[in-house]
């Protein structure tokens, strides 16, 4: 009785971190691909404020829902 009860908690640990991992993987690399975008362009104001704005998440499904954007 108990060892499935176990065996299917397991499981739902172990998709649990998989799951977490990959969505871990996913910011981290869009993170890079905002860095690259923003390596080649001239360093003044308007371009430190667009860099704060997309790595804060405006724009994003997250930063709408959770009002970290100031309209």
């Amino acid at each position: 009785m108990y060892i499935p009860l176990l065996s299917l908690a397991a499981i739902a640990i172990k998709r649990f971190c998989k799951r977490t991992a990959a969505f871990l993987e996913q910011a981290v690399q869009s993170e890079q691909a905002i860095f690259a975008h923003y390596a080649a362009r001239r360093w003044c104001d308007s371009t430190e404020r667009a860099l704060n704005e997309e790595l804060m998440g405006r724009g994003s499904w997250l930063g709408n829902r959770f009002g970290s954007q100031n309209d």
